[in-house]
């Protein structure tokens, strides 16, 4: 008898210990607050997404628009998942939309102009 009762509470520390780290991966997997948002400190231009999903808003140092966006009417609906941008990244003078399930489009940090667009 002493066996089974060994076995049993083996078992809950293991459905507690694997409750514990689903509860990490969810909690690590959550997005940030607010919308995806990129900041170039050399210009002070900061890239965000409105709150449609779609539309990128670069505003100067003075937060004045200095060109607007939608990533959608302009590099086309993705081939797949739903046409709204998830992500942002700045490289090299240009900002990069990741959008759909793999679509991507890169535009011009400084005029929001379309340079590239495609899927992996």
């Amino acid at each position: 008898m002493g066996a089974f009762w060994m076995h049993r509470n083996v078992m809950a520390a293991l459905a507690i210990v694997v409750a514990i780290t689903c509860s990490f991966s969810i909690a690590e997997e959550k997005p940030g607050k607010g919308p995806p948002t990129v900041k170039d400190e050399d210009s002070g231009i900061v890239v965000v997404l409105k709150d449609d999903n779609r539309t990128l808003v670069a505003k100067d140092s003075e937060a004045k628009v200095i060109w607007e966006v939608d990533v959608i009417k302009t590099a086309g609906e993705p081939g797949v998942g739903a046409p709204v941008v998830r992500h942002l990244s700045l490289q090299d003078q240009a900002v990069t939309a990741t959008y759909g399930k793999h679509s991507f489009a890169v535009f011009d940090l400084k005029s929001g102009k379309l340079l590239s667009s495609g899927s992996d």
